[in-house]
């Protein structure tokens, strides 16, 4: 299926409801969340017998309905959330901020980090267009405390890179290299695992891409030893939207096709750059061989059954497989970056893809 990608300026007039006036949108979006809540009170399911939390839905709801600009108006009070949460879960946490700022106009967030014992070095999804969402922190919080009860360190730091539309592909591939150049001054490989949700996934497996094949995006990195691991959930390997998943599961999951296709356009205008540095799935045929020595073998990628990206993150998992990497791989019920976005409302602990990232990262970090 032909790509058709879509600026944020015409958005506004293919959202679902076509050209309606944005206020009758948000008449309409108001009393959909008021039916919600009565559903909710009720102890009924609402609609396509699908449990989400209030959040979920709001969040879902509002993406399906309104332009990016329409939602810069009302919904996001700031795009760049990544700095204001993460100082807000230091202090709840007692933590002491500590923020670097890096070349090409990025920064490094240390959180609860101590680089003399491991590190979990991670990039948060968001399409490129925002920034963390309370549910990356819950996640970062739940991973810290399960790796403190078996006795082990696990320190996080975060990439907080530019967001679209104001700098594009490939100037955030250039963020994540210098952020990893920057880390190896204190951090040796070993200690490092890579992590990344959606976008986020994306920007690490353009990272190690990288490593494995010198990009035109930033000097060389050789590593003196094998990274820790690779930990990829509903990584976004692709800016096709063909996949059968992506018409399947259109109306379940918390994203659709055309957000996708916007946000793809927004940080790749016309999908001019399209290499396997910017998708791990385009990539040429043996790309990823020998990429699992530089992770010592240890890559977990984990997915949502009920996701849009679900057959490209399975395509994905094969293609490694085929070029003689080994990989864990899990795919629950559940959506897009489950754990982060989870519908139960009981935190990352309620995705059964906790679990799993729980197990593994135990095999992985060591005391």
């Amino acid at each position: 299926m032909k790509n058709q990608a879509r600026t944020a300026s015409d958005w506004h007039t293919r959202t679902m409801f076509g050209p309606i006036t944005f206020a009758i949108k948000i008449f309409l979006w108001v009393g959909l969340l008021i039916q919600y809540k009565i559903a909710a009170f009720l102890g009924l399911r609402y609609r396509n017998g699908y449990s989400r939390t209030f959040d979920t839905f709001k969040a879902s709801t509002s993406l399906r309905w309104f332009s990016l600009s329409e939602l810069n108006k009302f919904y996001f009070s700031t795009r760049a959330t990544t700095r204001p949460l993460y100082l807000e879960s230091c202090r709840a946490h007692g933590y002491k901020s500590r923020i670097e700022a890096l070349a090409s106009n990025a920064s490094a967030l240390y959180y609860d980090a101590d680089p003399a014992v491991a590190d979990k070095s991670s990039s948060a999804g968001g399409g490129f267009y925002l920034g963390t969402v309370p549910g990356h922190w819950d996640f970062f919080d739940s991973l810290i405390a399960e790796a403190e009860k078996q006795g082990k360190v696990l320190s996080v730091v975060v990439l907080e890179y530019s967001l679209t539309p104001s700098d594009q592909c490939p100037f955030q591939i250039t963020q994540t290299i210098n952020f990893f150049r920057h880390l190896l001054r204190e951090i040796p490989p070993s200690k490092i695992l890579l992590g990344g949700e959606s976008a986020g996934g994306n920007l690490s497996l353009s990272l190690l891409a990288h490593i494995l094949h010198q990009s035109p995006y930033g000097p060389p990195i050789v590593l003196e030893s094998p990274l820790a691991g690779m930990l990829l959930i509903s990584p976004w390997v692709t800016f096709d939207t063909g996949a059968d998943s992506m018409t399947k599961f259109a109306d379940y999951d918390i994203l659709f096709p055309e957000i996708l296709r916007t946000w793809a356009e927004e940080y790749n205008p016309g999908l001019k750059i399209r290499n396997g540095w910017t998708e791990a799935l385009g990539a040429e045929e043996g790309w990823w061989k020998g990429c699992g020595a530089l992770l010592d073998g240890r890559i977990l990628v984990t997915g949502g059954a009920h996701e849009l990206m679900k057959d490209d993150i399975v395509a994905f998992k094969e293609r490694l497989v085929k070029e003689g990497v080994g990989v864990e791989f899990f795919l629950p019920d559940g959506i897009h970056a489950e754990p982060i976005h989870g519908i139960t409302g009981l935190g990352p602990e309620g995705s059964a893809a906790w679990l799993a990232h729980l197990r593994w990262l135990g095999e992985v970090v060591s005391k």
